[in-house]
């Protein structure tokens, strides 16, 4: 069992997590443009799409990488991501949709988006703006690249922690076998969280929580000051893993 080499990992997944941040960038820039360009009619499922489009993305690759070190680190079975895929594609929807967390995520991004268009507009009113100088100063201030980026940033960590948790829960019951967790900081200088840099190499039982008392990086259920554009990772590993190269923790 050849083991991880975390270095080329973390190379790896800032590699991975700007690919995600990009792309997330992007839908949500265009469907706060949308909302801020339909302001009189404003619709909140647009915000629910582009989640769910980015989550049908970002969700099931994070959830094949994360397999695949599962894979790697185990010695008692195997079971390709394609014995997966079909149930993922058809359960992201509904977490998405549905989930009460994720459902309260949205909401919140949808109110943040209302209470700009009302600021925009009173701005606008105020300093007498024509129609569609008005209409055009709101897209302006509503959809701001930055607060997409900021989306992006939290969503793509959100999404690939969720990713992987799934996958190594869909791991354990099929193989009945336990795994185990790391939490990996990203190494980014501008993501100084020092109790996620503490974190590193100390192994938990999958079910149990860091000592951040975050299940996972982006954790929904964490406030804001350990989530919001968190861009640190995980990974699921075996018990036969664990006892070889973090005996202290088996």
């Amino acid at each position: 069992m050849k083991r991880i080499n975390f270095q080329k990992f973390k190379r790896e997944q800032r590699k991975v997590t700007k690919k995600y941040v990009t792309f997330g960038e992007r839908i949500f820039l265009n469907a706060l443009k949308e909302q801020a360009e339909n302001y009189q009619d404003f619709r909140p499922e647009i915000m629910e799409e582009a989640y769910l489009k980015f989550y049908e993305t970002v969700f099931v690759d994070s959830a094949k990488r994360g397999l695949k070190i599962v894979r790697d680190t185990n010695r008692k079975a195997m079971i390709d991501s394609a014995f997966f895929l079909t149930s993922w594609q058809a359960w992201i929807r509904d977490f998405v949709r549905n989930d009460i967390i994720m459902r309260e995520l949205i909401t919140n991004v949808n109110a943040r988006t209302l209470r700009e268009i009302a600021t925009a507009l009173s701005e606008g009113i105020r300093l007498g703006l024509p129609f569609s100088e008005l209409s055009n100063s709101i897209v302006k201030y509503v959809a701001s690249q930055s607060r997409a980026r900021g989306i992006a940033v939290t969503e793509a960590t959100r999404a690939n922690a969720e990713g992987k948790k799934r996958s190594s829960d869909d791991w354990e019951k099929e193989t009945g076998l336990q795994l185990w967790k790391l939490w990996i900081h990203s190494g980014n200088p501008r993501e100084p969280r020092n109790n996620h840099i503490s974190l590193e190499n100390r192994p938990v039982r999958k079910e149990l929580l860091f000592e951040n008392g975050l299940d996972k990086p982006g954790d929904p259920n964490g406030p804001a000051s350990e989530t919001v554009r968190c861009q640190c990772s995980i990974v699921y590993i075996s018990q036969d893993y664990v006892e070889e190269y973090f005996q202290a923790f088996a």
